[in-house]
C-alpha cells in the first residue's frame, strides 16, 4: 500500500527532528492472521503511530449546478455551507473497525499514538518528543513476544 501524503509528511518530520533515532517500520502487520497494519511501528518497543486522515472537511456542491449546498441554521439564523468529512475512518463502520484494532493492539501490549495533520503542522517537535518518550519506556512489563499478557 503506497503511503498517504500524511504518512509522507510524518516521515519527513521524523527524519528532520529524530536524528539518530531508529526509523520505524512502515505498514507493520500485527495480530496475525488479521490484516491490521500500523502506519509506523517500532516492534521491539511495541510502539506504533497511526496518522489519522479524513478529518479535513470539504464543501458539498450540487452535482448538476456545482453551487454550494446550503442549509439554514435556526440557532444563528443564517444560511451555512454544508461540509462533508472525507475518509473511511470517519464512517461508522470505519470507526468501529478502528476501535477493535486499537483495543486489540493494547491487549497485545502496544502503545498506539494517534496524530493528525494539525499535530504535524502545529507541534511537530512535540509529536516526535512524545514518540521518543514512549520508545524510551520499552515494552510493557509481562508482555511476551507472542503478545500474551498472562
Amino acid at each position: 500500500m503506497p503511503p498517504s501524503e500524511l504518512e509522507k509528511g510524518f516521515s519527513r518530520v521524523w527524519r528532520m527532528v529524530a536524528k539518530g533515532r531508529p526509523d520505524p517500520e512502515t505498514q507493520h502487520h500485527f495480530a496475525k492472521p488479521r490484516q491490521w497494519r500500523f502506519d509506523f511501528a517500532w516492534p521491539t518497543h511495541r510502539v506504533a503511530v497511526e496518522m489519522e486522515g479524513g478529518i479535513i472537511s470539504i464543501a458539498v456542491t450540487c452535482n448538476s449546478c456545482r453551487k454550494p449546498v446550503m442549509r439554514y441554521n435556526k440557532r444563528s439564523r443564517k444560511w451555512q455551507r454544508v461540509w462533508a468529512v472525507m475518509g473511511g475512518h470517519t464512517t461508522t463502520e470505519g470507526f468501529l473497525r478502528d476501535c477493535e484494532k486499537y483495543n486489540t493492539a493494547a491487549e497485545l501490549g502496544w502503545r498506539v499514538l494517534r496524530y493528525t495533520i494539525k499535530d504535524l503542522e502545529d507541534r511537530p517537535v512535540q509529536v516526535i518528543e512524545q514518540i521518543v518518550a514512549m520508545l524510551k519506556l520499552g515494552k510493557l512489563p509481562g508482555v511476551e513476544e507472542q503478545g500474551r499478557l498472562f
